[in-house]
C-alpha cells in the first residue's frame, strides 16, 4: 500500500501545472475529436481527377495521326467540356463570352502517350480541386462537393454513351441536349463534325479519385448521326432580341443594326414580308426578334449569324409630305421621288 501511494504521488507530480481538459462528458470528447479531425484536413480533397482521350479510326495509322485533324478534335472537345460546365452553372446562351471562372475551372492539360493502333492523350485539370472547392481554405465537415470539371466530364460521357447506345432515342437525347442550351448543342455539333471531317474517332474516359473510371466512345457513324440530330432539331439555334438603330436596309442582303450595346451586327432578312421591309427606314429604332446560330468558317473562326423573325418599330412613322410639295419639287429637279421641306404659309 505504501508503494502504491508513492507511485500515485509521483504520477501527480509529473503532471503538476498541466491545464485541466475542457471536456467533462464522453459526448464532449467525441465532438471535439471530430472537430479536431476536420480542422486538420485543411485542404480537403487534394487529388486531381484524370482522363484519357484515345484517338482511333481510319485516319489513325499505328500510333500517329494528322496534327491538324487531332488538334481540331481536341479543341472542340475542350470547348464542349467548358460549355457543359458553364451550362450546369446556369450559363447556357451562345451570346457573349463565357466567364473566366468557367474556363479556368474546366481547363484541361495534355500529356501524350501511345497505345497499339491508337494515340492516347492523358489529360488532367489545370486547377487543383482545393482552388475551386475551398477558396477560403475552410473545408466543410461533410464534404460532398464535386469540381465543375468532374461534373462536366461525366455529363459528356452521359451524352456520348446515350448517343452510342444501340437503342438511342433521338427525341429523348434531343431533349437532354436542349436542356443544356444552344452553346452545348453547338459544341456537340462541332465535335461530331471534327470526327467526321478528320476520320479520327475518339474515346473519352474520366476517373475521379477512389471511383471507377467511366468511358464513352464517339465513332464516325455515331458522330454523323449526332451532328444530324442537332442540326435537324435546330438545337444549336436560340431566340434572341436585338434593340437598336437601323444602319442599312435591303430586300436582298443583310441589314446592319447598331445595338444599344454599341455593337454593329448583321441580320439576315429571313422571311420578313416585303411590305414590312419597305416600311423601314435608316435611322429607325427597332426591336428585332431573331434566331442566333454560330457560323464556323473553313478556317475554324466562329461568328454569330442572326436571322430576323419579326421587326417592331420603336419610333413613330414620320408624317408624309403634302402632295403639292412633291409635285413642285419634282418639277424643279426632274426627279419624281424628290421630297423637299413644306413651304411656309406666310409665303
Amino acid at each position: 500500500m505504501a508503494s502504491l501511494n508513492k507511485d500515485a504521488a509521483a504520477f501527480f507530480a509529473r503532471y503538476e501545472g498541466v491545464e485541466a481538459p475542457d471536456w467533462s462528458t464522453a459526448s464532449d470528447l467525441t465532438r471535439m475529436g471530430v472537430e479536431s479531425m476536420a480542422a486538420e484536413q485543411t485542404l480537403g480533397r487534394v487529388l486531381r481527377s484524370h482522363g484519357v482521350v484515345r484517338l482511333t479510326g481510319p485516319a489513325v495509322d499505328a500510333n500517329s495521326a494528322r496534327m491538324d485533324g487531332a488538334g481540331e478534335l481536341l479543341t472542340k472537345l475542350q470547348k464542349l467540356v467548358t460549355a457543359l460546365g458553364a451550362s450546369m452553372e446556369g450559363s447556357k446562351s451562345q451570346v457573349g463570352s463565357l466567364a473566366e471562372r468557367f474556363r479556368s475551372a474546366t481547363q484541361l492539360r495534355l500529356v501524350a502517350g501511345t497505345a497499339p493502333g491508337s494515340v492516347m492523350l492523358f489529360v488532367v485539370p489545370e486547377a487543383a480541386p482545393a482552388e475551386e472547392l475551398y477558396p477560403t481554405g475552410e473545408v466543410p465537415l461533410v464534404d460532398d462537393q464535386r469540381p465543375l470539371v468532374d461534373r462536366s466530364a461525366d455529363a459528356l460521357i452521359d451524352v456520348l454513351s446515350e448517343a452510342s447506345s444501340p437503342a438511342a432515342d433521338s427525341v429523348v437525347l434531343g431533349r437532354e441536349i436542349d436542356e443544356y442550351g444552344a452553346r452545348v448543342a453547338a459544341g456537340i455539333k462541332g465535335l461530331a463534325s471534327a470526327v467526321v471531317d478528320s476520320g479520327i474517332e475518339i474515346e473519352w474516359s474520366w476517373a475521379v479519385p477512389n471511383q471507377d473510371r467511366r468511358t464513352a466512345r464517339l465513332s464516325m457513324g455515331t458522330a454523323r448521326w449526332l451532328g444530324e440530330l442537332v442540326a435537324g432539331q435546330s438545337l444549336d439555334v436560340e431566340p434572341v432580341q436585338l434593340v437598336g438603330t437601323l444602319r442599312t436596309i435591303s430586300d436582298h442582303s443583310a441589314w446592319e443594326l447598331r445595338t444599344d450595346a454599341e455593337e454593329t451586327v448583321r441580320i439576315k432578312r429571313g422571311d420578313i414580308p416585303d411590305a414590312v421591309t419597305s416600311s423601314l427606314w435608316i435611322g429607325q429604332r427597332v426591336r428585332v426578334d431573331a434566331e442566333l446560330a454560330m457560323h464556323v468558317s473553313p478556317g475554324g473562326i466562329e461568328r454569330p449569324e442572326y436571322t430576323a423573325i419579326e421587326v417592331t418599330s420603336l419610333d413613330e412613322l414620320p408624317p408624309p409630305p403634302p402632295p403639292r410639295v412633291l409635285g413642285a419639287r419634282a418639277r424643279e429637279t426632274g426627279d419624281p421621288k424628290a421630297i423637299g421641306p413644306a413651304p411656309s404659309d406666310e409665303a
